[in-house]
């Protein structure tokens, strides 16, 4: 038998899936951007918010959410800000996708340099082929015939 607080839980990922989910931008960790989602049923709140067309949330006693600007803001100092970023399914499947997509590009290309470095290595190891006479003469055939010379053309001067 599910609890009633696993139910619950269960019912709030199910409705942060379909709405989406709320993410503040945080400091940035190596180079890139981090984005921090916001709680589950804090998702739910934000979402009513928006949907009751509010123009402010409350997040915390020092915080609240501008959504005509998307920014996360202090009470203390509305100067301060953080950008907040909604994410529906849809989107994290494009990005999934995109992901996968990049992978798989970036496998293929690993797999034709490994196999342009084993091509090499057997290039090195095998010895040069001997020439023969009939080598030379098919090696004469196959070089390119040389360009015919241009003819010199005089302008006529007026």
């Amino acid at each position: 038998m599910v609890g009633p607080f696993a139910l619950s839980a269960q019912l709030r990922s199910l409705l942060s899936l379909r709405l989406g989910n709320r993410y503040w931008k945080g400091d940035p960790k190596g180079g890139r951007v981090n984005w921090i989602p916001f709680s589950a049923a804090l998702n739910e709140d934000i979402e009513a918010a928006k949907q009751a067309k509010e123009k402010k949330f409350k997040v915390d006693d020092e915080r609240f959410i501008d959504f005509r600007a998307m920014l996360q803001r202090r009470y203390d100092d509305p100067k301060r800000r953080r950008d907040v970023k909604r994410k529906t399914a849809k989107m994290r499947a494009a990005e999934e996708k995109a992901a996968a997509k990049k992978a798989a590009k970036a496998a293929q290309e690993q797999e034709e340099e490994q196999e342009e470095e084993v091509e090499e290595e057997e290039e090195e190891d095998s010895p040069p082929p001997q020439r023969t006479s009939r080598s030379r003469a098919a090696a004469a055939k196959a070089k390119p015939a040389a360009k015919p010379a241009k003819r010199a053309t005089r302008k006529k001067k007026r």
